[in-house]
């Protein structure tokens, strides 16, 4: 084995095939970097933004297959445990929660990419089939999408802040 593909996806194991695959490849080169994994670097990131926003609980998981010759193996959650607080198991590594955001899933939030740091890397760490050790620190950077009154307060605002400007102006040229 040379490299690692890591696969974010939905419906993991079960059903049809997943809406959304989003795939990194790394070496143990890549250790100490950071990836962002956007709609300017992935196809399928759009899929993901609308899946993990929707408001329910579904079907998570993440597969690691080894290169060139293929294999691996992967875990599937589905989102309200991925998001839950506390400490889950993440391949050898672990993931940590910050805790349930607005519901099972980011529903209410924008996201604009996930980011996954390589923690550790390591190709000869044990014997046999899928032997590698890899920590890596993933991350979903998610911002609250503001409540309609907050844009129409903004919004007014910023209106009556240019007609007072307009005002000033006018007094100030004798208009």
């Amino acid at each position: 084995m040379t490299s690692l593909r890591i696969t974010l996806l939905d419906q993991m194991g079960i059903g049809p095939s997943p809406t959304y695959q989003l795939d990194l490849i790394i070496t143990p080169a890549d250790v100490g970097t950071t990836f962002t994994i956007n709609a300017a670097t992935d196809p399928d990131f759009a899929a993901f933004q609308q899946i993990v926003t929707n408001g329910t609980s579904d079907f998570f998981g993440y597969s690691m297959d080894d290169l060139p010759n293929g294999g691996g193996s992967g875990t599937g959650w589905d989102e309200a445990n991925l998001f839950a607080a506390g400490t889950h198991s993440f391949g050898p590594g672990s993931f940590t929660s910050i805790g349930t955001l607005s519901g099972p899933d980011f529903a209410g939030y924008n996201i604009s990419g996930v980011t996954i740091r390589i923690d550790s890397f390591d190709l000869t760490s044990g014997g046999g089939f899928h032997s590698d050790d890899l920590r890596a620190t993933a991350t979903i950077i998610a911002t609250p999408v503001p409540e309609p009154s907050a844009i129409v307060a903004a919004l007014m605002t910023t209106g009556f802040i240019g007609w007072h400007a307009t005002r000033f102006r006018r007094r100030q040229n004798g208009r």
